[in-house]
């Protein structure tokens, strides 16, 4: 197609008749028939050239979108797997806090945990039998409150 244009024009040019002697208001150092053909053929091959660069560097940035969306996708994969690695290391809280309060009943010893100002968060069934109080009644208050009674018991 790109040798089709210019050869139409030149075909055009060639075969056209003009009458010298027609009233005309150009100069009479106009362009010559076959000055035309290659000023439109050299035209015509640069428009061709750089349509074809620009193909080629649109498939070159193809071709890297495409290798980009490719690590994207694995490093998307990895870092699934990473996830639902660590989310099945970690049992989810609901366990673990079930796992705890099983540990803090079926304890043989009494265990209570305060927080770092002293006051009382938990305390098993075997704390209640030691030292004589329920859970509700120790829940929140500070355990120097009741420490004259661990060290009666």
């Amino acid at each position: 197609m790109g040798l089709a244009i210019p050869a139409m024009h030149y075909t055009g040019m060639a075969a056209a008749i003009f009458d010298p002697h027609s009233l005309s208001l150009a100069t009479a150092y106009g362009v010559g028939v076959t000055l035309l053909a290659i000023m439109l053929a050299t035209a015509t091959f640069m428009l061709l050239g750089l349509t074809l660069t620009i193909t080629l560097y649109e498939a070159r940035l193809a071709d890297q979108d495409a290798r980009m969306v490719q690590r994207l996708q694995l490093a998307n994969d990895e870092l699934q797997a990473r996830t639902r690695e660590l989310a099945e290391a970690v049992p989810p809280a609901r366990e673990s806090e079930a796992h705890k309060a099983a540990v803090l009943e079926s304890a043989l010893d009494g265990i209570i945990t305060m927080d770092e100002t002293g006051h009382i968060i938990e305390f098993n069934s075997t704390a209640e039998r030691v030292f004589g109080y329920t859970r509700s009644q120790v829940a929140g208050a500070r355990v120097d409150r009741y420490a004259h009674s661990a060290c009666s018991a």
